[in-house]
């Protein structure tokens, strides 16, 4: 009786052992397939890691370039804005030369306006001059006869004046 008790209790802790193996013979197959599935998505992660790794070298890279390229950048907007200083001050420049130009301009307009009646003052004043000096050739032809009448006239009175001394010596002699 012992021994079947024994013998009870070992069939019984062999069927205990017997599902303990099945149970752990599943769990070890479920951590077989679990691991299978962990290495493939270890795989994968270090594949991902290597992707990532590849586009972070390249965005390392293309930051490098970059900054390169932003420091010609800054270079050239340096040299841009010199030269945008430059021509500021050379449109000031030459907005400054237009408005003398424009005060220039209005000043011989003045000028030529002036001139323009100053021209028809001098014509007038020609025409004038003109007429005086006619006026003046007129009156010099008309003292000209009248200085030959007075020196004939004279001629005629010096000659009466003689006469007439001729007579009152005549007449004081008688």
């Amino acid at each position: 009786e012992h021994l079947k008790s024994e013998l009870a209790n070992m069939k019984e802790e062999l069927t205990t052992l017997k599902k303990d193996v099945r149970t752990k013979t599943s769990r070890l197959a479920t951590f077989e397939k679990s691991k299978e599935d962990v290495e493939k998505e270890l795989e994968k992660a270090k594949a991902k890691a290597a992707q990532h790794e590849e586009k972070s070298r390249a965005l390392t890279h293309d930051k490098s370039q970059l900054t390169n390229e932003k420091g010609v950048s800054e270079r050239e907007c340096r040299v841009l804005s010199g030269r945008v200083e430059a021509i500021t001050k050379e449109t000031e420049k030459l907005r400054a030369d237009n408005k003398k130009m424009k005060d220039v301009q209005a000043a011989c307009a003045a000028a030529e306006k002036k001139s323009e009646s100053m021209t028809i003052e001098v014509e007038r004043l020609t025409a004038s001059s003109e007429q005086a000096i006619a006026e003046a050739q007129r009156l010099s032809s008309d003292l000209a006869v009248l200085e030959s009448k007075l020196a004939s006239e004279r001629e005629e009175a010096e000659a009466n004046k003689e006469e007439m001394d001729k007579l009152s010596s005549v007449l004081k002699q008688t």
